[in-house]
């Protein structure tokens, strides 16, 4: 039950940050599946971003490759998946070379695959052998098999494994990080939206209702912002309360 609201703004230097959409899901949607929805009705309003910033709750593979397909940038932290049987400090998938013209996967010690094949999920399969799996000398940091079972790893198919290993490389670096550090601005406009317009509690039964009420949040947002933009006025001090002029006058605080 209930509804969740998901909220874009602008981020221009110089320029006040406006909402520019207001996407409205069930409680218990996945953020990921509003992030395409969210890009396309930012595209048809003529508002693409060329960089979109996210938290970690919305990529995926899927969403970095057709992002990219837009011409849009996803910056948003992503997470490696280490499989169900890993543990810290063991080798993930993105710690393989992917040959995908030789069809071949290479392992941290050298050793190459000796299948590649598409499984029912979609993902390609590169499977090791025996062989070079069980005398291998870094074998418990890859696999926590005590079965001596070869390595198997699953990846995307090219186009979205390649735009995901791109992102994972480009989030270690210093720019990635002083880009995604003007995300964090997207958290004041939440906290305008739910201390100002009450955003967290519902005027209406049914989720058009409630994403209306959404959007014409949103806009009381950007009206509020442009007012403050255009008509900059410095809010007078606050009188000081009576026991602060207690202290003062005693010495026990700065005037």
């Amino acid at each position: 039950m209930g509804s969740k609201a998901h909220l874009s703004e602008s981020c221009d230097e110089g320029l006040p940050r406006l909402v520019t959409d207001v996407h409205t899901t069930g409680a218990t949607d996945p953020d990921v599946t509003a992030t395409t929805a969210i890009q396309d009705r930012l595209i048809a309003r003529d508002l693409a971003p060329g960089e979109h910033l996210m938290d970690a709750g919305y990529p995926s593979a899927e969403v970095i490759a057709a992002s990219a397909q837009r011409r849009i940038t996803l910056i948003a932290p992503i997470i490696v998946s280490t499989g169900r049987n890993a543990r810290a400090g063991t080798f993930t998938p993105a710690d393989f070379t992917v040959d995908w013209d030789a069809g071949t996967a290479r392992c941290p010690a050298g050793a190459l695959s000796r299948s590649m094949k598409r499984d029912d999920r979609g993902l390609i399969r590169f499977a090791f052998s025996r062989n070079d799996c069980v005398p291998c000398p870094v074998r418990d940091r890859c696999t926590w098999s005590k079965n001596s079972a070869a390595r198997n790893i699953a990846v995307h198919p090219q186009p979205v494994h390649e735009a995901r290993m791109r992102a994972l490389q480009a989030q270690g670096t210093d720019e990635w990080l002083a880009a995604y550090n003007v995300r964090a601005g997207i958290e004041g406009t939440i906290s305008q939206a739910v201390r100002g317009s009450g955003l967290r509690h519902s005027r209406y039964r049914g989720l058009p209702k409630v994403h209306l009420q959404n959007v014409l949040t949103g806009l009381a947002l950007n009206l509020t912002r442009l007012g403050a933009y255009f008509n900059p006025t410095v809010n007078p001090a606050a009188r000081p309360s009576r026991i602060r002029e207690l202290c003062t006058a005693h010495g026990l605080a700065a005037a």
